[in-house]
């Protein structure tokens, strides 16, 4: 029965290294942030910035691809978080976010790859976009 522990150490590695480097594609469009189950970050350090506008979040639905390959088994383990510390040795703790800024009062964002688990990242890529601007007709001052 062909398996992945059948496979060459040098194919497993490279495989193991394209799983973890595995990015997720920033949602579509304003219809489908509308259709995920957002979360609003109520804190008091974003109200002094946000000037009532609302910042959302994912809650954390979304799984690690490394979870089941760490849990499948211990040779698998080993191997995982060998390819997980050569990856955090030869590209840092990065970080790669989608934020939509949606009708000038909203900032919905969404983490698309991010190389470890750490509360330090050396560096954060970060794309955003603006969606649906609000008339100069609505604001309560006009642009200039």
């Amino acid at each position: 029965m062909p398996s992945l522990l059948n496979l060459p150490r040098e194919i497993r590695d490279e495989i193991l290294r394209l799983a973890l480097h595995h990015e997720r594609s920033p949602p579509a469009g304003r219809e489908q942030y509308e259709e995920e189950e957002r979360v609003v970050i109520e804190h008091v350090n974003t109200a002094c910035f946000t000037n009532g506008s609302k910042v959302f979040y994912e809650p954390r639905t979304v799984q690690p691809i490394a979870i089941p390959l760490l849990l499948a088994n211990r040779q698998l383990h080993a191997e995982v978080q060998e390819a997980m510390a050569r990856l955090q040795r030869e590209e840092g703790s990065n970080c790669k976010v989608d934020v939509m800024f949606l009708e000038e009062k909203e900032l919905w964002a969404t983490i698309l790859w991010t190389t470890a688990c750490s509360r330090v990242l050396d560096r954060v890529e970060a794309t955003i976009h603006m969606v649906g601007v609000i008339p100069d007709s609505d604001l309560p001052v006009r642009r200039t």
